[in-house]
């Protein structure tokens, strides 16, 4: 009994000199190649979480290669027509069924993972801004126009000094920084008749501003030589009674926090003519010490100071021009 086995090479691809034919080695490459694809598909499926991408493409691969190889074979190989059925019914029954297990596979691994529930959400906590400080409050600047309460004198030449002038002092002792916007030097000569005139003989003012620190002082310099003269003769033509002569003082501050103006004054009587000194209200250069009868005839800067304030109380020094019948012309203040 003879029994007929298909040629494994066909004499298409023998070779006499015994070496491998291309598609002996193209299997050899399958062979080796599709397992190591199956292989790194069940790998990656075993991690978590699992790659399932990966695992599918490494399943259509090896599909794909062991497929390709089979048509390859199938159009070269000198097997008869029924082992060429035969096997490649067999290749392709392997590749029709272990494609679709084994992505049937991969889905049911993804499925046994367990996705853990999610974390509760916590309650929302809403926190209050705090409650911002209350501004501190501002506090009124305190600035004092120094020497207070005291007489002062410029006679003495061995330390500096020179007659009729004067150093006095912005001195600001309060908490806030301010803004000395203005600075006015009102020499005036008060006059004592019926009432308390005021005349304006010189207005010196300041208008560069300067900061003023808490705590900080700002020199401020009197020189009454320029008025002395105008002060003699003004005083020398009033005949309705005593005169005095003085300074008064305004300082315009603005606080440096929140621009609110303040003013600040201090008034200046001079002892005499010759400004050899000048004196504060309250000292004792202000008093008059003389019989009641004899009051009238002193004028003291406690009298001068409640109108210093008043407009209707201050006018300004009148100078006359005349000629004599030789044509001379001669001024007259008052």
């Amino acid at each position: 009994m003879t029994i007929f086995a298909p040629r494994l090479v066909s004499s298409v691809h023998e070779r006499k000199d015994g070496r491998r034919t291309p598609i002996e080695i193209g299997w050899t490459v399958v062979g080796i190649v599709v397992p190591l694809l199956v292989g790194i598909a069940v790998s990656v499926v075993g991690l978590n979480p699992p790659e399932s991408k990966a695992a599918r493409t490494s399943l259509y691969s090896a599909a794909l290669l062991l497929g390709g190889m089979e048509i390859v074979w199938y159009m070269q190989t000198g097997y008869s027509f029924f082992w060429r059925v035969a096997i490649a019914c067999a290749l392709c029954l392997s590749i029709g069924i272990g494609l679709p297990e084994g992505l049937r596979w991969v889905k049911r691994r993804e499925l046994l993972i367990v996705v853990p529930p999610p974390a509760p959400e916590k309650p929302l906590t809403i926190v209050a801004p705090p409650t911002p400080a209350p501004p501190a409050a501002l506090l009124d600047p305190i600035v004092h126009i120094e020497p207070e309460n005291k007489i002062v004198f410029s006679t003495r030449s061995d330390l500096g000094q020179t007659k009729g002038i004067y150093n006095i002092t912005l001195n600001n002792t309060g908490l806030e920084d301010v803004d000395v916007t203005e600075l006015l030097q009102r020499f005036f000569l008060a006059e004592k008749g019926q009432t308390i005139i005021l005349k304006r003989v010189h207005d010196v003012v300041s208008n560069r501003q300067t900061i003023l620190k808490s705590k900080g002082k700002l020199p401020v310099r009197l020189d009454f030589n320029p008025y002395l003269e105008t002060f003699k003769e003004v005083a020398a033509n009033f005949a309705g009674g005593p005169s005095r002569a003085g300074v008064y003082i305004i300082a315009k501050c603005r606080r440096l926090a929140d621009g609110k103006d303040y003013t600040f004054t201090r008034s200046y009587g001079l002892f005499n003519f010759d400004a050899v000194a000048i004196f504060t209200e309250g000292t004792s250069m202000d008093e008059v010490l003389a019989p009641p009868q004899f009051k009238s005839q002193f004028l003291t800067l406690s009298e001068i100071v409640p109108y210093l304030d008043s407009a209707d109380h201050w006018t300004s020094v009148i100078t006359e021009v005349s000629t004599d019948a030789n044509g001379k012309i001669h001024k007259r203040m008052h």
